[in-house]
């Protein structure tokens, strides 16, 4: 049987665009530049009535408990007094010039805005003076001083990483005479050989914090001693410097307004350290701030 051979069938294609293919673009691309422009026109009629940008922490700096006029006495004097001060004798007897540390229970606390005297042992005065800390004007009197209510936990396994903490948050390490108004600071306290610079009580406003650890308070000790000071009759502490203050009153302030307190309300607040990048940094813990009932205000 023979069979009939036939050629296949040769498929053929057309490169031209279809003017469907056409037409379906050109709507594609118009429903995009239409939506474009909507969504532009949208953003900016919502600029009109949104206001944009970061809400930043408040500065919570506040004025210490104070008064304007000072009381007689000398319970608070940071400066010891002068033989000027005392016709009575010649002699001033400086039992307790600067006894800045407290009884709390704090392992970081002491402020030099407080010292103990005798007023009848001195010779002068007719009391101790007022407790609360000299302030610019009438001041909050309800207010717990922050060399009073914090309590500052520092963790470290050497001298050489304390000292680089230390150093990263700005925090001199200062020696006070309590026999004269001079103020002497270690500086560079992570180099081998630090230096040495001075300073009068009268020209510092810092916050001073003194150890209660005996070995942090040791390696404060040994880092002065080892750039050639004398510790007779000294404080060794920290300076913390402004811009650290108003940072950790900020963590402060952000713990105790969630719970829905005021400043008037904190008893105490514990700070801790961890690392933080390259550094290190202050952080509360869970239940790190005490509160008390809310001081009631004196009528006028």
């Amino acid at each position: 049987m023979n069979r009939e051979i036939t050629d296949k069938p040769r498929l053929t294609t057309d490169p031209r665009v279809s003017g469907y293919d056409k037409l379906s673009a050109f709507l594609t691309a118009s429903v995009t530049v239409f939506g474009l422009l909507v969504f532009l026109m949208f953003m900016m009629w919502l600029t009109t009535i949104v206001e944009w940008g970061s809400t930043s922490m408040p500065s919570v700096i506040q004025e210490l408990a104070g008064n304007g006029n000072r009381p007689e006495g000398i319970a608070d004097d940071w400066q010891p007094p002068g033989v000027e001060e005392f016709p009575e004798v010649d002699t001033p007897q400086l039992a307790d010039s600067l006894e800045a540390t407290t009884d709390a229970i704090s392992s970081v606390r002491a402020s030099l805005e407080s010292v103990d005297g005798d007023a009848p042992e001195m010779g002068r005065g007719t009391g101790l003076g007022d407790k609360r800390a000299r302030g610019p004007g009438n001041g909050n009197g309800n207010i717990i001083p922050e060399a009073d209510r914090w309590k500052i936990e520092l963790v470290a396994s050497t001298q050489g990483e304390y000292m680089k903490i230390l150093e990263s948050f700005d925090i001199t390490l200062g020696v006070v005479h309590e026999l004269s108004n001079l103020i002497e600071y270690v500086d560079d306290l992570t180099a081998s050989v630090g230096s040495v610079s001075e300073n009068e009580r009268k020209n510092e406003s810092r916050l001073f914090f003194m150890n209660k650890k005996n070995r942090l308070r040791r390696w404060d000790q040994n880092k002065a001693e080892s750039v050639g000071l004398e510790l007779k009759n000294t404080l060794v502490g920290h300076f913390y410097p402004p811009a650290l203050r108003e940072q950790m009153l900020a963590l402060e302030y952000e713990v105790y307004s969630k719970a829905g307190k005021t400043l008037e309300e904190v008893r105490l607040t514990e700070f801790r350290i961890r690392p933080a990048g390259s550094g290190y940094e202050y952080f509360i813990p869970q239940n790190g701030i005490q509160y008390r009932p809310k001081p009631v205000r004196p009528s006028a």
